[in-house]
């Protein structure tokens, strides 16, 4: 195990939360991208439902 001094581990501390933070910004990109499909998945069968009814 290398030892490492206490300023190293702060800069490791820093690049853990900024990692830790650009992840949870990934993920809420996939859930706002998932949601939109979602979202013009619904309005599409809204619109055949609608084509078919007129």
């Amino acid at each position: 195990m290398a030892n490492l001094d206490s300023e190293h581990l702060t800069d490791m501390d820093s690049v853990r939360r900024a990692v830790r933070r650009s992840a949870h910004a990934q993920q809420a990109r996939v859930m706002l991208l998932a949601a939109g499909l979602s979202a013009f998945g619904m309005v599409a069968v809204a619109a055949t439902l609608l084509t078919n009814l007129i």
